[in-house]
Parts: structure tokens; sequence; C-alpha cells
């Protein structure tokens, strides 16, 4: 007899078994928006909801010329990967920080407060949570493209990175640094995030649809 809520997420590995699931309640939120689409034509009443930073794990962070890491990366990067080829690269030209094993949620968030930028390349054109996660550190977010990114961060607070070539992300990191206005996009991205998209604003989104008059499915 309750009013039930889902929010689902990654529906870019996989929608199928998502959309079963989905139907199982009264309201849907998708964290990826091109899902909601597909959601909506099998009859699931889906919204965007999109990820979100972790504003309890935001630490006290140095200024940005004072980091001790030009790039962090906290993530898969397999040998032969792009990513793993990318990093290897900026390794040569710039201070990239540790990349051991398993990070807990606070060392990761540490991690990207102790680097002046966060590479984000997602699998897919996904926008996933170390979006939210590097700019909430007050990293400046280098990034390859993401449905809906553009509607979370502000124009210009952020690189974005198209070709998927090796030489393409170390130039884009590169300049990006030597940006003597790098600081100032960073502290844009950060505050846009922190004011508007922590988890505590999802959860408010969240109860605020469930007590709706029409949230409840036929």
């Amino acid at each position: 007899g309750r009013t039930t809520a889902a929010w689902i997420i990654d529906t870019h590995r996989g929608i199928g078994w998502r959309r079963r699931v989905a139907q199982a309640f009264d309201l849907v939120f998708v964290a990826q928006r091109d899902a909601v689409a597909p959601m909506l034509a099998a009859g699931v009443p889906a919204r965007w909801l999109p990820l979100a930073a972790p504003a309890d794990l935001v630490v006290d962070a140095p200024p940005l010329p004072e980091r001790p890491y030009d790039v962090a990366f906290v993530g898969q990067a397999p040998p032969g990967s792009l990513r793993a080829a990318v990093l290897e690269a900026l390794a040569v030209r710039h201070r990239v920080a540790p990349r051991d094993g398993f990070v807990t949620p606070p060392r990761m968030m540490a991690r990207y407060a102790s680097a002046k930028v966060v590479l984000n390349m997602p699998l897919a054109t996904d926008l996933n949570m170390r979006v939210f996660e590097a700019t909430a550190a007050g990293a400046l977010l280098v990034t390859g493209p993401a449905v809906g990114q553009d509607d979370i961060l502000p124009a210009g607070s952020y690189v974005q990175v198209d070709d998927r070539s090796v030489d393409a992300w170390v130039a884009a990191v590169s300049r990006a640094l030597a940006d003597p206005e790098v600081a100032d996009r960073a502290g844009e991205a950060r505050a846009a995030v922190l004011d508007r998209h922590t988890y505590g604003h999802r959860a408010e989104t969240l109860v605020d649809a469930l007590h709706e008059p029409s949230a409840r499915r036929p």
C-alpha cells in the first residue's frame, strides 16, 4: 500500500533487465538521461535523476597551485586500454597521483583534492560519478563527452576531449594545467555541484516525488 521508487543507474551497461525491474515501482528515476526514452517506450514513467557528489566526504583542500599532483585518476585502466596509455603518457610530463588497487571513497575524495586535474574517460557517453566527485573536490575536470554534462556544469568550467587519442588527451591536460584561469574554472564547477548536485539534493528530489498526488501507478 505504499508508494515505491527506484533510482536505476548504469543503464549504459545494459537496459534490458533494468527495464524489467523498473516495472515493479511507481516512480522510476534513471541516472543516465538517454535511458528515459526507452523506459517511457516500455510504459515506465521514468525521469532523469543524475548521479551526485558525496558532500559528507568533501575535504578541505589546498588551493589548486599548492596541490602536490598535477593529475589524478581513480578507476580501472587495464593494460592496453586507452586509459592506461593516456596515464602512461601523462606520467612522462606531469606529476600523476599514485594509482594503487582498491581505493575507499574517503581516500578517493582526498586523492582528487590533492590534484589540479582529474581525468575522466567514461566507458560510454555516461554521466558517471567521477564527474561529480572530481569537481566537488575542487579539481578541474578533463573529461570525455557525456550526455547531460552541459546541463550540470557551467560552460567553460571543465575541459571536454572529443578525440579518442592519447595525443588529444595529453594535449588537453597540458593546456589545462598551463591555463592561468584553471583555479577559477575549477571553482565554478565545484560551486555548481555543491550547490545543486549532492546526494542530499537527490534525496530531496526523491522524497518530494513520493509525496506527489499522482505518484502511485494505476
